[in-house]
C-alpha cells in the first residue's frame, strides 16, 4: 500500500471551523486526518486545508469577488491575457494545486508495481521477456511460409469464389480417362522425356527509337542472344526434345525465317526424283561442283551459304518443322534461327509470311505491323523447357506429370539450373544486357520469381533502414543510449511473438505480404508509447518534490499517468484493426488480427519491461533527481538544513514538515527546476496554446472550408478503371507483362471460359478460411444427366449459342465435347444422336480414344495458379464414387477461348460478366431438367478477383463506419466521458475525410490497393487524437483553457515525435518499388500528417472551446444523478 501520510507538525496551526463563506472557510473534520499539503493565509491566519476543501474555498472565493492572489482561469479570456513566465505559471500551479501534487497518492496496482520494479528491476525485466523469447525461439525453428502469391487474396465465402473452388476441387477428385492397368501402363510409357513444355523463357525486344526492330543490326543482336542462350551450360538438359530424340525444340520467334540453318537428315525412306537430278545429294557436294547451282538459292534464291550441320535424326521426328531444300537433296532447311546469315530482305521475309498466312507473324508483331506496314518496334523470342525429367538415371524412370511431390521437384531442379549463376548463368546474361539501341524485357519460370524476390528483399532492406534511423530519433528524443536499446527491443521483440500468436492463436500457417505492414505500423505506435513514458518520468522529477524524492514515487505517478492514456490509446487502435477480423478476404482478416495482435504485445511490454529498464536507467546513467546531486538534498539545502552523508537522502516527510515548520509552503520552490522543461514542452505551453486559443475561429472556418472541399471531392471518387499493378511502369519486369498483354497483335496469353454442368458450390462448413487449399467438401447436382435425346440436342445448341452470342468468345476455338462425340460417330458411320440406354458406354469409349485436334491449350505464358482448361476439362469421371452409376461424368463442361485479358478491374469486368449471366440465365429457362443448375468460370480466376475488389470496395466504406464505432465505445469505455468520445471520433472522421480528398485530387480511384488502406485508416489515425483527448481530461484545472494547455505540456512533445517517427517509416515505404507499398506509404505519411495537424490543431480548438469541465459528459456522474 502506499505510505502512511506524514503527521502535522507540532508548530502548525489548526485547521479553521467551518462556516462557508470565503473569509470563514468550510473545512472537513478529516483534513488534519489526511495528508496535510498547504498551508493558506487568509487575513494574516493560516489554514491547513485538504485539496478538497480547498477547491471548495477557491470557488467560494471566485463567489465573493475576493481572490487569494493567484490568477483565476475563470475570470479572465486565456488568449487575452499575456502569456505569463513558465516559473511564474509553475509556482501558481504548485500554489493553487499543492494539495493534489504534494498529497500524490497512486492507486494500488500502480503503487505495487512500481515498488517491484525499482527492488528488482532486473528480474522484472527477464520475466516480461521470458515469453516473447520463448515464442520468438518456436517461431525461429519453425518453418517460415511466405505466402507472395495471390492465390490467396481472394474473397471467401462469396458464391462467385466458391464456384471456382468446386471446380478446382472436383478436378482433383475426377479424371478425364479412366483407363484399365494395362492401358494406363502403355499411356505412361508413351510420355517420352522432355516431351511436355512445361517452363518457359519469353523475352521481348523494343527498339529504343521507336523504330523497326527488324533491322539487320537489331536481328543480329537477337540472334546472338538466342546462341548464348542454347549454347548455355546443361541447356540441353533441360529444352524440350523433339520426339524421341536428343534434337532440343528450338525457340519460338520469326528469326526462324530469317536466320533458318541446312541440315542434313539421315531419311532412306524419302524418294527423290530421277529426272534433272545430278549426282550431288548435298549442299556441299553441290557447292564443290561449279556447274551444280540448285543450292546457291535455296528456298528463297538469296545466294547466301548456309551452315550445314549432321544429325542422324529420322524425318517424321521433325514433323513440319524442317522444309526440303530441294527434290534432289537429302538437306533440309532447319528453322533454328541461328543460321550465319539472313536468308534476305527481313521486310520482304515479313510481307511473304503475311501474305500466305498472318496467324504466323501475328504473335511477334506489334498492332501497326500489317499490310503495307511491314515493321514492328517490338518482337518476342519463346524459349520452351521439358518435362518430365529422368527420376532414375539407371532405370529410366521419370517423375510424374501428377504427382504433387514429383512436379514440385521437378521445378525446383529447372528453378535452380535457370537462376544459378555457377549453372546456366542465362539470368545473368539478360540482366546484363545493355544496349543503347535495343532494349530486352523477360518474364520466365524461376527468373520472375527469381527478380521479385530480389524487389522484396530490397524493400525488406528499406524496412531495416526505417527501423534505424527511428532508432536514432529516439536516441535524440529520449537522450539515452540506454533507454533507446530498450525501447526498440521491445518493440522488435514483438514481431515475432506476434507472429507466434498468429500461427498458433489464430491458426494462419502462412505469413502474408501484407502483414509487414504492420511493422511499419507498430514502428510508430511503439515510439510513442516510449517517447510519452520517457517524458513523464522526466517530468517526474519537475513535477513536486513529493514525487520526485525517490524512485518508487517517481515510476509510480509515471505509470500511473502512462498506464492510463496508452492503454486507452492501444485498446483503441488494436481494436480498429481488429474489426478487419470479419473480413470475407483472409489476407485482410489476417493483417487486421496480427497488426492488432502486434500492437497488443508492444503494449505489454511497453508496461512492464520498459518501466524496468527506466528504472535501471536511472541507477546508473540518469543525472537528475537521485542521483549525488538529488532533488531532496538541493531542497534540505535552500532550507538551510545541513547536507547529509552519502548515500542518504531526505524524506518527503521530512522536508514538507521543515517547510511547514518554517511557515513556507508545503511544496518545493520550482524556480531551480524550470529548465528542466524542454524547449518544445515550454513551447507548447507559452506560444502554441494561447496561440491556438486566440485563433480557434480562424482554425475552425479553415477546418470547415477543409472539411467542405473534402467532402465534394470524396463524392467524386469512383471506382478503378484499370487493374492494380504490382510493379511501377518502368520496372523491367512490370515493362515485359504491359508489352505482352497490350503491344502485339495477338496476345500469347488465351483466356479461357468454361460453363460447367453438374457441380454444386462446395460445402465449405469445416473448411479453414485461413487455409487457401481447403476448399470444402465436393457437392454434385442430384438428378444430372446428359443421356437423353433432348439433353444431347440441348448441349448441341449451346454450343452454337456460345459461338453466336457470347461476344467474347473466340469464334472458331469453342470445345464441345459433344458435338465432337458426334463427329466421332458419324465418322464411324454411326448416328450422331446416342441412344439414351447406350449413352454413357459411348462417351465413356469416346473419352478414351478420341484427341481433340486442336486443344485448348494453356497459356504459353502463365504465373498465378490456374485450372487448365484443356480437353481433360470436358468430361470428367468421379473416383470418389458420388454418382450412383460410375459411367455418369462428375461434371462436364463446355470450355471457349475468350478474348480476355489476365487483369482488368472490376468497372470493365463486371458488365461482362453480367452478359454471360444474362446468357447463361436465358439458356437455363429452356434447358432440360437434368442440365439445370450451371454456371460459368474462368481458368484464371477472374471473376473470383472482380468480386474480390468489389467487396474490398465495399469493405472499406463499411469497414471505416465499423471501425469508428469501435473507437467511439472503447473511448467512452476507457474515459468514461461522452464528450471526448465524441470529440475523437468527429476529429477522426474529419481525417478520413480529408484522406479521401486527397485520394481524388491525386487522382487516385477507388482500387485493390486504396481500399486496403482505408481499412486501416481509422486504427491508424485515432492514436495521437487519443492521447491529447485523455491528457484534457486528466488535467485537474478549472478551465478549458489550462486543461489543454496542461495536457500540451504533459504530452504534447511526445505525440509530436510519435507522428513524426511514423511519418518518417513512411518515407521508406515510399522508396520502395512495389506499388502496393509505395502507396501505402504515402497513405501513412498523408494520414499521420492530417492527423497530426487535426490533433494540434482542431482537436485541441474544440477541447479548448467545447471540451468538458468537472463532471461534464461523465457517464459515470449522470448515472449518480439518475439514481439519485
Amino acid at each position: 500500500t502506499p505510505p502512511p501520510p506524514p503527521a502535522a507538525s507540532a508548530d502548525a496551526p489548526a485547521a479553521a471551523p467551518a462556516t462557508g463563506g470565503a473569509d470563514d472557510v468550510a473545512t472537513c473534520e478529516d483534513c488534519l486526518k489526511q495528508r496535510v499539503v498547504s498551508t493558506r493565509t487568509f487575513d494574516g491566519k493560516p489554514y491547513q486545508l485538504c485539496g478538497n476543501c480547498n477547491r471548495k474555498r477557491e470557488r467560494a472565493a471566485r463567489r465573493d469577488g475576493a481572490a487569494d492572489g493567484s490568477a483565476d482561469a475563470g475570470t479572465s479570456r486565456p488568449g487575452a491575457e499575456k502569456p505569463s513566465d513558465f516559473a511564474d505559471y509553475m509556482g501558481t500551479l504548485r500554489h493553487k494545486r499543492g494539495a493534489e501534487i504534494a498529497s500524490f497518492h497512486p492507486n494500488r496496482c500502480a503503487w505495487w508495481f512500481a515498488g517491484v520494479v525499482t527492488k528488482v528491476p532486473c528480474l522484472v525485466m527477464c520475466l516480461a521477456m521470458l515469453l516473447p523469447l520463448i515464442f520468438s525461439a518456436v517461431v525461429a525453428t519453425s518453418e517460415f511460409i511466405l505466402d507472395t502469391g495471390e492465390d490467396g487474396f481472394r474473397v471467401v465465402g462469396e458464391p462467385v469464389a466458391n464456384r471456382y473452388d468446386a471446380v478446382k476441387l472436383a478436378r482433383t477428385e475426377s479424371v478425364y480417362r479412366e483407363l484399365t492397368s494395362e492401358q494406363q501402363a502403355a499411356l505412361d510409357a508413351s510420355v517420352l522425356e522432355r516431351s511436355q513444355i512445361k517452363y518457359t523463357l519469353q523475352i521481348i525486344f523494343e527498339a529504343t527509337d521507336g523504330g523497326s526492330v527488324f533491322r539487320p543490326d537489331h536481328l543480329a543482336k537477337i540472334r546472338g542472344l538466342h546462341e548464348s542462350i542454347v549454347t548455355s551450360p546443361e541447356y540441353e538438359d533441360h529444352c524440350v526434345l523433339i520426339g524421341n530424340t536428343s534434337q532440343c525444340l528450338f525457340p519460338q520467334s520469326l528469326l526462324q525465317h530469317m536466320y533458318p540453318e541446312v541440315i542434313e537428315i539421315d531419311a532412306p525412306n524419302r524418294k527423290r526424283s530421277n529426272s534433272g537430278c545430278s549426282a550431288h545429294v548435298t549442299c556441299g557436294q553441290c557447292a564443290s561442283d561449279p556447274s551444280c547451282s540448285w543450292c546457291e538459292k535455296p528456298l528463297t534464291g538469296a545466294g547466301r551459304p548456309f551452315r550445314c550441320i549432321e544429325a542422324g535424326v529420322p524425318e517424321e521426328a521433325f514433323c513440319n518443322a524442317i522444309v526440303p531444300l530441294g527434290n534432289c537433296s537429302l538437306e533440309y532447311v532447319y528453322p533454328s534461327g541461328l543460321g550465319e546469315y539472313l536468308v534476305e530482305d527481313p521486310e520482304a521475309v515479313l510481307e511473304r509470311l503475311w501474305l500466305n498466312n498472318m496467324s504466323i507473324v501475328e504473335p511477334y508483331v506489334d498492332r501497326g505491323f500489317g499490310e503495307f506496314n511491314y515493321r514492328s518496334s517490338v518482337t518476342t523470342s519463346i524459349f520452351m523447357f521439358g518435362a518430365p525429367y529422368v527420376k532414375n538415371e539407371e532405370t529410366g524412370e521419370l517423375y510424374s506429370l501428377d504427382d504433387d511431390e514429383d512436379v514440385d521437384k521437378q521445378l525446383e531442379l529447372f528453378t535452380d539450373w535457370i537462376t544459378l549463376e555457377e549453372r546456366s548463368g542465362i539470368a545473368d546474361i539478360l540482366v546484363d544486357w545493355d544496349d543503347e539501341t535495343l532494349d530486352i524485357f523477360f518474364i520466365g519460370t524461376g527468373i520472375t520469381d527469381l527478380l521479385i524476390d530480389e524487389i522484396i528483399a530490397g524493400d525488406g532492406a528499406l524496412a531495416a533502414g526505417a527501423m534505424i534511423v527511428i532508432g536514432l530519433f529516439m536516441r535524440f528524443h529520449t537522450g539515452s543510449t540506454c533507454l533507446t536499446v530498450s525501447g526498440m527491443t521491445h518493440i522488435l521483440i514483438s514481431f515475432p511473438t506476434a507472429m507466434f500468436i498468429n500461427t498458433h492463436v489464430f491458426g494462419v500457417p502462412t505469413f502474408n505480404m501484407l502483414l509487414t505492414l504492420g511493422i511499419f505500423t507498430v514502428l510508430g505506435i511503439g515510439a510513442d508509447n516510449v517517447f510519452l513514458f520517457t517524458d513523464l518520468w522526466k517530468q517526474s522529477s519537475v513535477v513536486s518534490s513529493e514525487i520526485s524524492s525517490n524512485r518508487r514515487t517517481r515510476m509510480a505517478w509515471t505509470y500511473q499517468k502512462a498506464l492510463h492514456t496508452m492503454s486507452v490509446s492501444t485498446i483503441t487502435t488494436a481494436a480498429a484493426f481488429m474489426a478487419n477480423g470479419t473480413s470475407s478476404i483472409p489476407p485482410i482478416r489476417q493483417f487486421g488480427l496480427f497488426t492488432g495482435a502486434l500492437i497488443l504485445v508492444q503494449f505489454g511490454l511497453v508496461v512492464t519491461w520498459f518501466p524496468a529498464a527506466m528504472i535501471v536507467y536511472s541507477r546508473y546513467f540518469e543525472t537528475s533527481s537521485d542521483d549525488k546531486s538529488s532533488a531532496s538534498d538541493i531542497e534540505m539545502t535552500k532550507l538551510g538544513v545541513p547536507k547529509r552523508s552519502a548515500g542518504a537522502k531526505f524524506g518527503a516527510g521530512t522536508i514538507r514538515a521543515i517547510r511547514l515548520q518554517l511557515g513556507l509552503d508545503g511544496d518545493t520552490d520550482t524556480d531551480d527546476k524550470i529548465d528542466q522543461y524542454r524547449y518544445l514542452e515550454r513551447f507548447f505551453f507559452e506560444k502554441f496554446s494561447p496561440f491556438v486559443f486566440r485563433r480557434r475561429k480562424l482554425i475552425f472556418i479553415t477546418f470547415g472550408i477543409l472539411f467542405a472541399v473534402s467532402g465534394y471531392l470524396a463524392t467524386q471518387l469512383e471506382p478503378a478503371k484499370e487493374a492494380a499493378r504490382f510493379l511501377p511502369d518502368d520496372d523491367p519486369t512490370q515493362r515485359a507483362l504491359d508489352l505482352q498483354e497490350g503491344r502485339f497483335r495477338e496476345n500469347t496469353y488465351q483466356g479461357k471460359l468454361a460453363f460447367v454442368f453438374g457441380l454444386e458450390e462446395p460445402d465449405r462448413s469445416d473448411a479453414d478460411s485461413n487455409d487457401p487449399s481447403d476448399l470444402g467438401v465436393t457437392r454434385i447436382i442430384d438428378g444430372f444427366s446428359i443421356n437423353k435425346l433432348e439433353e444431347q440436342q440441348f448441349l448441341s445448341e449451346f454450343c452454337k449459342d456460345v459461338r453466336a452470342k457470347v461476344e467474347i468468345v473466340k469464334r472458331q476455338q469453342v470445345m464441345c465435347f459433344i458435338e465432337a462425340l458426334q463427329e466421332w460417330r458419324l465418322a464411324r458411320n454411326e448416328s450422331a444422336l446416342v441412344p439414351e440406354d447406350e449413352f454413357y458406354e459411348v462417351l465413356r469409349q469416346f473419352t478414351n480414344e478420341y484427341e481433340y485436334p486442336q486443344d485448348a491449350a494453356p497459356p504459353k505464358i502463365s504465373f498465378v495458379p490456374v485450372v487448365e482448361f484443356g480437353s481433360e476439362m470436358t468430361v470428367r469421371y468421379d473416383t470418389e464414387g458420388r454418382r450412383d452409376d460410375d459411367l455418369i461424368p462428375l461434371f462436364v463442361s463446355i470450355i471457349a477461348n475468350t478474348t480476355l485479358t489476365r487483369d482488368f478491374p472490376a468497372a470493365v469486368g463486371s458488365p461482362i460478366e453480367e452478359g454471360i449471366w444474362d446468357f447463361l440465365n436465358e439458356q437455363m429457362d429452356k434447358a432440360p431438367p437434368g442440365l439445370k443448375g450451371a454456371f460459368h468460370v474462368t481458368h484464371d480466376s477472374q471473376w473470383v478477383r472482380i468480386a474480390t475488389e468489389d467487396v474490398l470496395q465495399t469493405s472499406a466504406i463499411v469497414g471505416i463506419f465499423v471501425s469508428l464505432a469501435f473507437a467511439f465505445v472503447i473511448v467512452v469505455i476507457a474515459t468514461r466521458n461522452i464528450i471526448i468520445a465524441s470529440l475523437v471520433t468527429f476529429t477522426v472522421s474529419g481525417v478520413v475525410l480529408t484522406f479521401i480528398g486527397f485520394m481524388v485530387a491525386a487522382g487516385w480511384s477507388l482500387g485493390i490497393i486504396e481500399s486496403i488502406s482505408m481499412v486501416v485508416l481509422v486504427g491508424l489515425s485515432c492514436d495521437s487524437l487519443i492521447h491529447i483527448s485523455v491528457a484534457y481530461l486528466e488535467s485537474d484545472e478549472d478551465s478549458r483553457f489550462r486543461k489543454a494547455r496542461q495536457g500540451l505540456l504533459e504530452i504534447g512533445t511526445s505525440v509530436m515525435s510519435a507522428v513524426f517517427t511514423t511519418m518518417l517509416s513512411a518515407v521508406f515505404l515510399m522508396l520502395t518499388t512495389v506499388i502496393f507499398f509505395q502507396r501505402f506509404g504515402i497513405f501513412t505519411f498523408v494520414v499521420m500528417l492530417s492527423s497530426g495537424l487535426h490533433g494540434f490543431l482542431f482537436l485541441v480548438a474544440l477541447l479548448m472551446t467545447i471540451g468538458p469541465i468537472g463532471d461534464q459528459g461523465d457517464i459515470v456522474a449522470f448515472a449518480h444523478k439518475l439514481r439519485n
